[in-house]
């Protein structure tokens, strides 16, 4: 078996807690640096809607190693974005962090309207 079935096999996924916030950033932060040209620090950046609702986070070894997200695309409907550390396998998470990130979305809003509409006054 190959480290990346181990990792996959050894990841836990489950809801986001307050005391995760800082990873989760971190993360965030981790991705943006390398996809954008960082004009001055990204301390001194503040989050937009793209970085959406953390939803769930993978686990690996007492450490978080990615997070899902909901939140609103250009039409104004919602999506999960998936965000991993560069090490991870997520192909291989993926699917057990979706699980979590939509059972954990339709848990907080019922699919009902109104619960979906409060989702997005925020943005």
């Amino acid at each position: 078996m190959n480290r990346i079935a181990n990792k996959s096999k050894a990841t836990i996924c489950r809801q986001v807690y307050l005391s995760d916030l800082k990873a989760v950033l971190a993360i965030y932060q981790d991705i943006k640096q390398e996809t954008e040209v960082v004009k001055h620090s990204f301390t001194e950046e503040k989050l937009t809607e793209q970085f959406g609702l953390p939803l769930a986070v993978a686990e690996y070894k007492k450490e978080l190693v990615g997070f899902a997200s909901a939140k609103l695309d250009e039409s104004e409907k919602i999506e999960i974005a998936f965000y991993y550390k560069k090490e991870m396998g997520q192909t291989d998470i993926q699917p057990l962090l979706e699980q979590q990130a939509i059972s954990n979305f339709n848990s907080t809003f019922d699919k009902d309207e109104e619960d979906v509409e409060q989702l997005k006054q925020g943005s």
